[in-house]
Parts: C-alpha cells; sequence; structure tokens
C-alpha cells in the first residue's frame, strides 16, 4: 500500500501513523460499533477491508489509536492526487476524546493543507470532535467540494417488472430515503 512519504510512519504517544491498513483489527473494531437504530449500514468485514486498501488508483493513511499498546480505534484518510488533502473515508472511535485525539493528529503534524469529511459520514462523536477542532460545516472549498454535494449518487431498483411502493421498502424502511441510511465515505466508489 502506498503512503505519501511526507507523512512520517511510526508511533508516536498513543497514534500509530502507517501506510498499510490492518483489516482484521478494523473489522473487528467495526462489529463492535453500535449503529444507529432503524438504519440500513455496511457492516464491514476484513473481506471487505482487504478489497478497498487495494485499489491501485487511491492511497490512504492509516492512524490507530493505541490503548495499552491495543488498538481501540482508527481513521482512514485517502490522500487527495495533489497529496495536499486529505478525506477522512473512515473510523471507528469509541467516544469523542479518542475521536479528537485521531482527528487532531493529522492537523498538529501538518499532514495535509485541508482534511475534510462528508457531513453525513461523521457520527456525533466524531462530528463533536471536528467542530471543537474548527472543522467547518458550510462550504468553503466551493468548486473543490462541488463534486461532494446534492443529492447523494445511491440508485436503488428492486428487480420486478411490476413495481409498487412496497417493493422499496425493507423492515418497513423506505430503501429511496437516504435519512434511512447510515454510511461512511468508504462506502462509495470514490474511495
Amino acid at each position: 500500500t502506498f503512503m505519501d512519504t511526507r507523512i512520517p510512519k511510526g508511533t508516536f504517544g498513543d497514534i500509530e501513523v502507517s501506510g498499510n491498513p490492518k483489516p482484521a483489527i478494523m473489522a473487528a473494531l467495526a462489529a463492535m460499533q453500535n449503529y444507529p437504530p432503524g438504519k440500513f449500514y455496511l457492516d464491514p468485514d476484513e473481506a471487505f477491508f482487504n478489497w478497498r486498501f487495494k485499489n491501485q488508483k487511491k492511497h490512504y493513511v492509516f492512524y490507530f489509536f493505541l490503548k495499552d499498546n491495543e488498538i481501540t480505534g482508527y481513521m482512514v484518510v485517502r490522500i487527495m492526487p495533489d497529496k495536499k488533502r486529505g478525506f477522512i473515508i473512515d473510523y471507528v472511535v469509541q467516544d469523542e476524546s479518542q475521536a479528537l485525539k485521531l482527528a487532531a493528529f493529522p492537523i498538529k503534524h501538518k499532514h495535509f493543507n485541508v482534511l475534510s469529511i462528508s457531513e453525513y459520514s461523521a457520527t456525533r462523536p466524531m462530528l463533536n470532535a471536528l467542530i471543537r477542532l474548527g472543522f467547518k460545516r458550510t462550504n468553503m472549498l466551493g468548486s473543490i467540494e462541488k463534486r461532494i454535494e446534492g443529492e447523494w449518487p445511491l440508485l436503488l431498483r428492486p428487480i420486478k417488472t411490476n413495481l409498487t411502493d412496497q417493493d422499496f421498502y425493507i423492515g418497513g424502511r423506505d430503501i429511496r430515503d437516504f435519512g434511512n441510511w447510515s454510511l461512511k465515505e468508504i462506502c462509495s466508489d470514490g474511495s
């Protein structure tokens, strides 16, 4: 896996920075997450992480949170082609404090000129941490951000010829309503 050589790898206190994922650990941490009730979500397993991070066109840096030498959280940042911008595509945090430490690390060490996240990807602990770090919820980058705003490009269709509204419901929830989904950027083809 590629990693920008400007970003030092290694363990720095309670943060480990790596150019390589740890799919088994990441999947185990993701499996312990409490997803919002009544939402559709991706429950990533080890095979998913192995597949995702073998993308030859995308580059990532992995920030692992260590507690007593054990990884208890992580944050994945996709490195944009200009290598000046990072995009948080996935994370697992135990609480807001852990989210704050993970997100603050690349900022403090100037790994990127700009670090961003799609708001729909941010759970309450991460969103609170990012706001505390000075992230803005408004579009500050104009034309750069336009490609990730607006309607989310998720197309769904039952494989059936005569469709009714009920064909778009799973467990009483309408799959066409984005509010029924809890997804992170890692689910996107762009990641």
